[in-house]
């Protein structure tokens, strides 16, 4: 019979008192629990059956209102276009809220005052996230944008709508529950906000100080700001229409709409910012500290002669928050063959396997599996090696994901498998991206042993199940003790494409292998 790993302690304190001599070191390759080959034991290898294919995902959770910031981590926007996959378009959906000290009565100058304001300019602002590069040789800070793909010197449509559709934070249906937002959901929105629309748009670092240039009621110059000149750092700038926020924002600010934020957000439900385009860049951003920035100027004269004796300068800022969701839009013709396994996450690709072959006997258990149960082997290691097509896929330029995870796929929910709650918890399946001799990203090993060890125990009541791999965020993990469920979120829009059990190269098809140690029969 097949003895289960945790049963080795038993069988070497059993050598040891028929006065047996052996010896053990820590840490042989490629054996999970640390025993070598002597002349008790032998360690071998098993190579078993594994057939894969390659699955749409329709859709996922992408607001993220269940976590317990009440928000995803990250967002996507922008467009990627990759020949290796749909072209992916990441659209951004957010709440806009007032500042919680809003003064209605901020025109209010007394009597015999009339107090006129006038927009200067109005600024979308989301921060990257950056890292700092040096300097240029004029002394400018250099900054790279993190977390961003694709090409980032192409350009593509960045606009920005009012937002007709009204988030609701709880289900209408079932108000106890809180909503969801898929990743494939459709939005009505209307007015375009943009100050300059068809301006074709790209990710810069270079964009890190606002110039405001302050005008009078009839339009002159009679100053200019510097917004952040101690501290630049790059940020998403785009200028919206002022007399659009002039008209339905500012001039409005006494009217019962902008009494509560509840009567604000159902009044102004939000905004859409829409990318579309052939090729750009997709960014992947926090949503925190973006906002909506109207700077304007009130013109203060006397009412009785008409005679200005004063210009403000004012700003209001409204912060994008409450109900964030992204939505996923794809598109076009992939170029994918049977050879290769392809995996994307935001609602891209993942992967289905089935592990141990065919059951020809129809007795309900893979035939393989049946065999390895007759074994008298203890269970070192189980792992699945998925190797990079560096032909089909620019391992030195393109973004390859860092870490891959591993699950049972169910009809319901996806399940996290039995490795996650050993001791060493999620870090016992590894996935981690290893790098060849040259740092070029060159394959994932995905490790499955207390599920494979549970699978050929007869003692356990184990069901084989079709494993599922995935490209990995952060809530896959479980998210509580005893959490037994997947979460179904996905935000990068990294992709990998890996050699499959049918690839061609022998030494880079895809391998199921069981590491195992075997009491020496002589």
């Amino acid at each position: 019979m097949f003895k289960k790993s945790i049963e080795l302690r038993f069988v070497l304190l059993l050598t040891l008192s028929f006065g047996l001599l052996w010896s053990c070191e820590e840490d042989f390759q490629d054996v999970g629990i640390g025993i070598v080959d002597n002349n008790t034991f032998s360690t071998l290898k098993y190579t078993a059956d594994v057939t894969a294919s390659t699955v749409a995902i329709d859709r996922l959770n992408a607001s993220g209102l269940d976590l317990e910031q009440g928000k995803l981590n990250r967002y996507l926007l922008g467009v990627y276009a990759n020949d290796n996959f749909e072209k992916l378009e990441g659209n951004l959906v957010s709440q806009v809220f007032l500042p919680a000290n809003l003064d209605t009565n901020i025109f209010s100058y007394g009597a015999d005052t009339i107090a006129q304001s006038k927009i200067d300019t109005v600024l979308l602002t989301i921060p990257y996230s950056y890292s700092l590069d040096g300097n240029y040789d004029n002394g400018a800070r250099k900054y790279s944008i993190d977390s961003i793909i694709g090409n980032q010197d192409a350009e593509f449509n960045l606009n920005v709508y009012r937002l007709d559709y009204y988030l609701n934070i709880y289900n209408p249906e079932n108000p106890s529950e809180l909503n969801i937002y898929y990743s494939d959901e459709e939005y009505d929105y209307s007015d375009l906000l943009n100050a300059n629309p068809g301006e074709p748009f790209k990710f810069s670092t270079t964009d890190t100080v606002t110039i405001v240039k302050r005008r009078a009621l009839d339009g002159v110059q009679y100053d200019s700001d510097t917004i952040n000149p101690n501290e630049p750092q790059p940020q998403i700038k785009i200028a919206l229409d002022k007399d659009y926020f002039q008209t339905n924002i500012l001039d409005k600010l006494e009217d019962p709409e902008f009494s509560t934020q509840d009567e604000f957000i159902n009044y102004f439900r939000g905004l859409f910012l829409e990318a579309t385009g052939d090729d750009g860049a997709l960014l992947s951003i926090d949503f925190n500290n973006a906002f909506v920035e109207m700077y304007y100027s009130t013109t203060l004269s006397v009412e009785s002669s008409n005679v200005v004796f004063d210009t403000v300068k004012s700003s209001l800022s409204l912060s994008l928050g409450g109900v964030r969701t992204n939505q996923y839009k794809r598109s076009g013709t992939p170029n994918q063959n049977s050879e290769n396994l392809y995996l994307q996450g935001a609602a891209g690709q993942e992967l289905r396997l089935d592990l141990f072959g065919a059951d020809n006997d129809g007795n309900g258990t893979p035939d393989q599996l049946d065999e390895l149960r007759t074994k008298d082997w203890i269970l070192n290691e189980a792992s699945l090696s998925f190797y990079i097509d560096e032909e089909l896929y620019d391992v030195e330029n393109d973004t390859v994901p860092y870490n891959l995870y591993v699950f049972r796929v169910n009809d319901d929910e996806d399940l996290q498998i039995t490795d996650v709650f050993s001791q060493e918890g999620v870090s016992s399946i590894a996935g981690g991206l290893e790098r060849d001799t040259i740092n070029n990203a060159w394959m994932y090993k995905l490790r499955i042993t207390q599920y494979i060890n549970n699978l050929v125990n007869q003692n356990l009541d184990v069901d084989v199940s079709t494993i599922g791999v995935k490209i990995l965020n952060t809530t896959d993990y479980p998210r509580f003790a005893g959490d037994t469920v997947v979460s179904p979120y996905g935000w990068t829009g990294k992709g990998v494409v890996l050699h499959g059990p049918n690839s061609s190269e022998e030494s880079k098809k895809l391998k199921f292998e069981i590491f195992y140690s075997e009491l020496n029969k002589d």
